[in-house]
């Protein structure tokens, strides 16, 4: 049987990762952001940034594609479920 919770949950890691990242580049990029007109960026808050933006775009465009078609399918299999249940089986004519 294929569990239903580890895609939510991957979801839910995900987007707690995104924002934990997102807080923590906001804390040390001190509000100048990725670059800023003072120099050139520092590799630690370069190197978070990078992060928060793979991060971001993993959240933004990739898990709503993966959240939707995994509920889809997950309805379907449901009702596929559903519906074998309630159908007898089919049974062969005996042969005399």
């Amino acid at each position: 049987m294929i569990d239903r919770k580890k895609p939510l949950r991957d979801a839910a890691l995900l987007f707690a990762a995104y924002l934990a990242v997102r807080l923590l580049f906001g804390a040390i990029s001190e509000g100048d952001g990725l670059f800023s007109p003072s120099g050139m960026p520092r590799p630690g808050v370069a190197l978070v940034g990078l992060v928060a933006i793979v991060l971001r775009i993993g959240v933004l465009v990739v898990l709503p594609p993966a959240l939707a078609y995994g509920l889809v399918m997950g309805t379907a299999t449901r009702a596929s479920r559903r519906e074998s249940a309630a159908t007898p089986p089919a049974v062969a004519p005996r042969s005399r």
